[in-house]
C-alpha cells in the first residue's frame, strides 16, 4: 500500500537578499557571552491563476535582544511552490508557513554557515528555530 503523497511540492528556490557583515565590536573569549537571536519572518503569495505559490522567507538577527553578535545576518530565501492536491487557501497557507518554512530556513542555515566561514569570527551554524 503507497503513503499518501505529500501535498506540496518544492519546484525552485533562491536567495533575493544575502547579507552577513562582521561586527567589529564583537569580543571574543570564554568571558564575552554571545547570543545571537533570529527573527524569522515567512510571506505567502499565489503566483497567477495556477497551483503555484511563492514563499519569502527572511531571516534577520535581532540586535536588540542578541548579546555581542559576532555578525549582523539578514537573508531572504524565495521559493516557488507547487499544490499537488485539491486545498483551501487558508490549507495551503498554513502548510507553506509550517513545512515550507522548514524547508527554507534549512537552505538559509546552510547560507548562514557558508556566508560566515569565511569571516574573521567563527563560523554560525543557526540554531533551532521555532515556528508558530
Amino acid at each position: 500500500m503507497s503513503e499518501p503523497q505529500f501535498p506540496l511540492r518544492l519546484n525552485n528556490y533562491f536567495f533575493t537578499h544575502q547579507e552577513a557583515i562582521a561586527n567589529p565590536e564583537h569580543k571574543q573569549g570564554k568571558e564575552h557571552e554571545l547570543k545571537m537571536h533570529f527573527d524569522v519572518t515567512a510571506v505567502v503569495s499565489k503566483i497567477n491563476e495556477g497551483d503555484s505559490f511563492s514563499l519569502e522567507v527572511t531571516t534577520a538577527i535581532n540586535t536588540e535582544i542578541s548579546i555581542n553578535p559576532s555578525y549582523f545576518i539578514k537573508i531572504s530565501a524565495f521559493g516557488i511552490i507547487d499544490v499537488t492536491q485539491d486545498l483551501d487557501h487558508k490549507e495551503v497557507e498554513s502548510l507553506l508557513k509550517l513545512s515550507g518554512s522548514q524547508v527554507l530556513i534549512g537552505a538559509i542555515r546552510e547560507r548562514i554557515l557558508e556566508l560566515t566561514s569565511r569571516g574573521p569570527w567563527p563560523s554560525i551554524c543557526m540554531d533551532f528555530i521555532q515556528i508558530n
